[in-house]
Formats: C-alpha cells, sequence, structure tokens
C-alpha cells in the first residue's frame, strides 16, 4: 500500500470487528512496525482495546461518541466520528463544560446513504458546524458505496460532490488537515480518491474488494 499511494499519503488501517477476525491488538502491533500512521476502529471499546495493548497511533472510531463517553474517549486519546448535527452540538456542549477540546472527523454522506451529514444540504448544516466551540474537526471523510466498482459513473460522482464539499468547508473557515475518501477498492484504482490519507480494509488481509481486480 505504501508504495501504491506514495510517501506523502497517510495510512489509516482498518482493524474493526477484532481486525476482521484475525485479533486487532496483534494485527495492530504489525502494522505499526511496518510504518502505518493511524488505526480505525467501529467503537470505542475497540479503541481502548488497542490502547490497552500499547498502541500509541492515532486511533479514529467510526460509530462516534456519546455525551457520557467524553472522559473515556479523552482518557484513550481516541478520535470520534461526528455523523449527525445534534449528537455533535451535545458533545461539544459537554467538551465545554469540561473545559475540553475534541478532535473529530466530520463524515459526509455522498450517496452510501447510510450515516453522515448530506452533501445536498451542506447550506443548512455548515453554518452550524462552524459554530461549534470545543469540537475541532481535524478530518473529513466519505464512503464510496460501490467499492466493487470504483471507476463507475456514481463512483466519479460521489468523488466530485465529496471534492465540492471539502472546497465549501475550506472557504467557510473549516480546513480539516485529513481529508480522505479511498477505501481498499479505491487505494487500488483511484488514485484521485487518496487526498492527505487512505482507509485500507480487507487488502490489508490479502483480500481483494472483487474477483474483477
Amino acid at each position: 500500500i505504501r508504495c501504491k499511494v506514495g510517501p506523502e499519503v497517510k495510512i489509516l488501517s482498518m482493524v474493526k470487528a477484532n481486525g476482521y477476525g484475525h485479533g486487532a491488538a496483534a494485527v495492530a502491533k504489525a502494522l505499526a512496525a511496518e510504518g502505518n500512521d493511524a488505526f480505525g476502529v467501529a467503537t470505542l471499546e475497540e479503541g481502548i482495546e488497542l490502547r490497552q495493548a500499547g498502541i500509541h497511533l492515532p486511533i479514529l472510531v467510526l460509530a462516534g461518541a456519546y455525551p457520557d463517553q467524553v472522559d473515556q474517549f479523552f482518557d484513550n486519546r481516541l478520535t470520534p466520528v461526528i455523523h449527525a448535527l445534534e449528537n455533535a452540538k451535545e458533545l461539544d456542549r459537554v467538551a465545554r463544560g469540561c473545559n475540553k477540546e475534541f478532535n473529530v472527523h466530520l463524515k459526509v454522506d455522498t450517496g452510501m446513504g447510510r450515516m453522515g451529514f448530506l452533501a445536498a444540504e451542506i447550506d443548512s448544516w455548515l453554518p452550524k458546524i462552524k459554530k461549534l466551540k470545543a469540537l475541532k474537526i481535524e478530518g473529513v471523510f466519505s464512503h464510496f458505496s460501490h467499492a466493487e466498482s470504483v471507476e463507475g459513473t456514481y463512483t466519479q460522482q460521489q468523488l466530485r460532490l465529496f471534492q465540492s464539499v471539502v472546497e465549501r468547508l475550506r472557504a467557510g473557515g473549516i480546513a480539516p488537515s485529513l481529508v480522505h475518501l479511498a477505501n481498499s477498492a479505491a487505494t487500488i484504482t483511484l488514485p484521485e480518491a487518496y487526498f492527505d490519507l487512505v482507509r485500507p480494509g480487507r487488502m490489508l488481509y490479502r483480500i481483494y474488494p472483487s474477483p474483477a481486480m
């Protein structure tokens, strides 16, 4: 993967679901030794498991954080994803009450239809995101909905839409240092989607996203 993306693009390795069944701690230690930059997990508990195993690299928690988990995120130096405005506002309120600042990654829905701030509704949520005081937008990302066909028309549409969202964020004074979109399939076939960071998952375990690849 490093040879594919070059020296400037960071690699966030997905080790959710116990490292896809291989043992998250063991996989993370092996990847850290190979020059990995960060890890992605599904839940707070998975992030804590890596910290307890001695993993010190940044860890992104895809499920995000509930207000009553703020202290655990701080204590374990975990970065939550924010998917919805109400959750972001509540986290911001709790963090301000603790006099703490939170690095977060903003999830944008460009067509996956699962979770995230809808790209088409940016005019409604961007002004509210700008009002957050304790949440610092360190990263912004989206996810391709057709991982097995990243060269298709729909994937190109998602890429353009994501680029436009990033441009709007920057124009609005939000300049995340980590912009990321590429999953395993896009890491293999779509260099335009690398941005600052790639998020390989199954390819780490020698599995191609589809037989066609």
